[in-house]
């Protein structure tokens, strides 16, 4: 690492540790607003069972997220970040359906569509 990579880097460092401690404000703060899980939900019309099977989690967690107790984090929060954009393509990738350039939705697997309700259980410790 050459000298002057080297000093930038020990500055950053120096620079990250005053705006911990508060005798500094940061550049630019980057916020990623909350994704409005009811509304989303109702906008790809699923209930609230549908959704937490296309997500893996249990319905007590997708109403914990409605009722404002929990937030979504990780890769669901991320695919509900995408759904809110494109809900249509989420629902089409989550019933194993492949969209063409023309728009069209093709059968690409034997996952059902997200109104296909499934047999099995699945228990989630806690």
């Amino acid at each position: 690492m050459r000298d002057e990579d080297f000093t930038e880097l020990v500055g950053s460092i120096e620079q990250m540790k005053a705006i911990r401690r508060g005798k500094l404000r940061p550049g630019r703060v980057t916020e990623f607003p909350e994704p409005d899980v009811a509304a989303l939900r109702r906008t790809m019309d699923l209930t609230q069972e549908q959704l937490a099977a296309m997500l893996g989690i249990s319905i007590r967690t997708v109403q914990d997220w409605e009722q404002g107790r929990r937030s979504p984090r990780g890769p669901a929060r991320a695919l509900l970040r995408v759904a809110e954009h494109s809900p249509r393509t989420v629902l089409d990738a989550m019933a194993g359906r492949k969209v063409t350039q023309g728009g069209a939705a093709t059968k690409n697997s034997s996952l059902g569509g997200a109104r296909t309700r499934s047999t099995k259980r699945t228990r989630h410790r806690v």
